[in-house]
């Protein structure tokens, strides 16, 4: 693979995670606060029910960068977050 494809591709998927993280975070919210006003609930619980949704939709969020990180991984050519099996540990190479 050519490095400017690479890097062509690398920036098309980074496009699509970044557009897809503000779709899911927008839906979630636009959702939430269009069903819930129609809801007889205190404000209170009104406020944690869209904090629950936001942390919700966090967490797809962290979820679709993880299977993406998954996936880039198993195609290869994209690098790999892992170290080489040899090096010393941070915690074994600070302490004395």
């Amino acid at each position: 693979m050519l490095a400017g494809d690479q890097t062509l591709q690398t920036a098309l998927i980074s496009f699509v995670l970044v557009a897809a993280t503000i779709l899911i975070h927008y839906e979630t919210l636009r959702f939430t606060s269009s069903r819930l006003t129609h809801l007889k609930i205190t404000p209170q619980m009104r406020l944690v029910l869209m904090l629950t949704a936001a942390l919700l939709s966090h967490i797809a969020q962290v979820m679709l960068y993880a299977l993406a990180f998954i996936g880039l991984e198993e195609i290869g050519g994209f690098g790999s977050i892992d170290a080489p099996r040899d090096t010393v540990s941070m915690t074994r190479s600070i302490s004395p």
